[in-house]
């Protein structure tokens, strides 16, 4: 079964409504405004994920834009969310992150190797060209949504669905 993941930037207040009351995290992450404001993913976040947040490339330059690595992870939850400064940073990773350094990565030992021990999905396989061009088009949106709510001074929420 495939499962998808989802990032909405937040307002500091909402961010404070969450860190007073996890229960928040729902009501914000699933409100009619979140609806339009969100960006998403499918199967294509294992692949995203493992590119960007992966130990093997975690000593490489320019650094991973690793949203897993800043972020806090709700009580008894697999949802999380970045602060305002967690965004920032993130988003500066981005603007340094290019489609040649996502290539390299793609094209790796590293990711035919956890290909082939299956600790990664990736539903088009290793060196497939037009699949990468689909990731590449992926991780370009999540750097303009991450770069967008840098400008906004927004922080960020992401959740598995």
């Amino acid at each position: 079964m495939s499962m998808g993941m989802y990032f909405l930037q937040i307002t500091k207040e909402q961010l404070d409504e969450i860190e007073n009351d996890e229960d928040m995290f729902y009501e914000i992450s699933h409100s009619d405004e979140a609806d339009e404001i969100n960006i998403g993913f499918d199967s294509e976040f294992f692949t995203i994920g493992f590119l960007l947040t992966d130990k093997a490339f975690h000593y490489e330059q320019p650094q991973s834009p690793n949203y897993y690595f800043r972020s806090r992870r709700l009580t008894n939850s697999f949802d999380s969310y970045l602060d305002v400064d967690a965004v920032k940073h993130i988003a500066k990773q981005f603007k340094l992150f290019t489609e040649n350094e996502l290539k390299r990565r793609y094209l790796s030992k590293a990711f035919k190797s956890a290909l082939s021990l299956n600790k990664v999905e990736c539903d088009g396989g290793f060196g497939n060209e037009e699949y990468f061009r689909f990731l590449w088009s992926s991780v370009n949106a999540l750097s303009d949504y991450f770069i967008e709510a840098a400008k906004q001074n927004k922080g960020m929420l992401f959740w598995y669905v």
